[in-house]
């Protein structure tokens, strides 16, 4: 065992200290000695204070437990910590009321000094502000409500208000790509689609319309959104590259290879359809599009946030606060850690890098990743983080990609990219955990997972993704993944091609008493690589379909499906 002894901050810290107990409270301070009276004002300030080179395994965090009082905390705690036989926890205060809340967001007014000043052209109010602020803005609220990314065309409801119709319906109706209004994020219909076109040779598009004259498109960081492929159900932002009169050019070269192969094989849906205008989609976000009331846009090319108040308001009387980090924990390297009881507004908590043995549970994470009225779609999020799922695609994300990592007892709501739980074949838990509201990917993809055990989860709710997907992930003849005890439903508003619970391939994987029910979406799938493998006791009800089961050396028994 490799120890020493440090003295930090008049505090005599030994190599080995478990069992000792740590304090931080939003009201501590810099230098702290971490406790109860002199508590540290971060989870970062208590690792740099207590740790030791960050690869020894015995340093005076391991065994420790660091109490957090109630609060608000708006920071980012990247860190590393590592343990061997006894873990580093984090936790709340005992005795403490309220929670102890992580906030990605934070007041406008307070990374804006200079305020809001109305925005005059030709003499003209155009009706929205600017603020100089120089980070990105990701979301924006007002009190409770989250604004809306200025799009063009408008809509007036998110697709998650109007989608499922309720308990009445054998099973809410998919929305039709060809009227998208049903689902609230719809694009440009058949009557006033514009002249759109591509141009093989630049790689670029063209989106003509007489609306967008006048407008300024091209600034800001603006983004054409589309679906490309004929019956694809992927749409593909391209950058916003020029714009004159009311034609607005946007280059696609970017997203070639990685979403879709080419022109003449588009993501495994055949041919392009610019060719067919009347069942193109097209959706326009950015700078110009900001043409009403609760929309805003973040001009990064500016650092000037841009905000169209309700009818008479001034935003520097309104209580606005802004998305500007993502992670309040992110435990790079780590192993064995434990994480748990902590609130999240707008920011997450993960695992990173080369971690094992992160436990992560009984904590909430809201919108971490979310914008309404946006279309599924791909590289939306500046600055975002990328993940690339199990066939290629690459798409911004709320990611935890983690070497044997656990998710016990947390609740996930209002997501753009589902949780991407990558595990380089280490063995991955995940239990008793709510997925809800998710606009693009899989709610939950399980990546190179060896032994999974994903049982008691409820997942429902989903634009264009599927419920719990297996990629590249299996158990082993010793130790074989089970996936139990399951409620899925309500899934898939507009996609093709998605299950309740799928598997493309892998073996050993123990799948039974799942339900699966109310979802445009096949109840359950094993694809044709899958083998040795159990499927039973399964129920799969109101779906598009209900189970489907192929490969090799498969027990399939005491299934039930109906009204599929």
């Amino acid at each position: 065992m490799l120890c020493r002894a440090a003295v930090v901050a008049g505090a005599l810290l030994l190599g080995s200290a478990s069992g000792d107990v740590y304090y931080m409270a939003p009201d501590g301070r810099d230098g702290a000695t971490g406790t109860a009276t002199d508590p540290f004002r971060s989870i970062k300030d208590a690792v740099a204070a207590l740790g030791e080179d960050e690869w020894i395994e015995d340093s005076a965090l391991c065994g420790a437990t660091l109490k957090v009082a109630a609060g608000t905390y708006r920071q980012e705690n990247k860190v590393t910590i590592r343990c061997g036989a006894a873990p580093f926890t984090i936790e709340p205060a005992e005795g403490a009321e309220g929670y102890a809340v992580f906030e990605g967001r934070e007041a406008i007014a307070s990374i804006a000094p200079s305020g809001w000043t109305a925005v005059v052209r030709d003499g003209t109010a155009t009706g929205y502000w600017k603020a100089k602020v120089t980070k990105p803005v990701r979301q924006l609220w007002h009190g409770d409500e989250l604004q809306t990314v200025a799009r063009h065309p408008n809509v007036d409801h998110d697709w998650a208000d109007a989608w499922p119709l309720g308990a009445t319906a054998k099973r809410p109706p998919r929305c039709s790509f060809y009227n998208e209004w049903e689902c609230g994020w719809t694009v440009l219909d058949d009557a006033s689609a514009p002249a759109t076109s591509l141009d093989q040779t630049s790689k670029t598009g063209t989106v003509s319309d007489t609306s967008f004259e006048g407008k300024d498109f091209v600034t800001g960081g603006g983004h054409v959104v589309t679906r490309l492929c004929a019956g694809g159900a992927r749409f593909i932002p391209g950058q916003i590259v020029g714009h004159s009169g009311g034609t607005v050019t946007w280059d696609y070269a970017p997203n070639e290879g990685e979403v879709f192969s080419g022109m003449s094989n588009c993501y495994k849906k055949g041919a392009w359809n610019f060719a067919d205008l009347g069942k193109q989609r097209v959706m326009i976000e950015g700078f110009g599009a900001l043409d009403r009331a609760r929309e805003f846009w973040y001009a990064k090319d500016w650092e000037e946030l841009y905000f169209f108040p309700p009818a008479g308001a001034d935003p520097n009387d309104m209580d606005l606060v802004g998305k500007t980090r993502d992670w309040a924990f992110l435990c790079e390297n780590c192993k064995n850690v434990v994480y748990r009881g902590f609130r999240h507004v707008g920011t997450g908590a993960k695992g990173h890098g080369t971690a094992e043995m992160v436990t992560i549970r009984e904590s909430e994470f809201l919108y971490p990743t979310y914008n309404r009225m946006m279309l599924g779609d791909y590289k939306m999020l500046p600055d975002g983080e990328e993940d690339e799922d199990e066939d290629g695609a690459v798409y911004a994300s709320y990611s935890f990609r983690t070497p044997g990592v656990a998710f016990i007892d947390n609740r996930f709501k209002y997501l753009d990219g589902g949780l991407f739980i990558a595990a380089a074949y280490g063995r991955c838990v995940f239990e008793n955990n709510v997925v809800d509201t998710v606009i693009n990917g899989k709610a939950i993809t399980f990546n190179s997972c060896r032994g999974a055990s994903v049982k008691y989860n409820e997942v429902r709710l989903t634009q264009r993704a599927g419920g719990i997907r297996f990629a590249k992930s299996q158990g082993t003849a010793t130790q074989h993944a089970e996936i139990a005890y399951n409620r899925v439903s309500e899934l898939s508003c507009a996609r093709v091609d998605a299950s309740g619970v799928q598997l493309p391939g892998g073996e050993y994987v123990n799948t039974h008493h799942n339900w699966l029910w109310s979802s445009n979406t096949k109840g359950l799938r094993y694809d044709t690589g899958a083998e040795r493998s159990r499927v039973h006791h399964n129920v799969a009800f109101a779906n598009e379909n209900g189970l489907m089961v192929k490969g090799d050396y498969m027990e399939t028994f005491f299934n039930t499906a109906f009204e599929n």
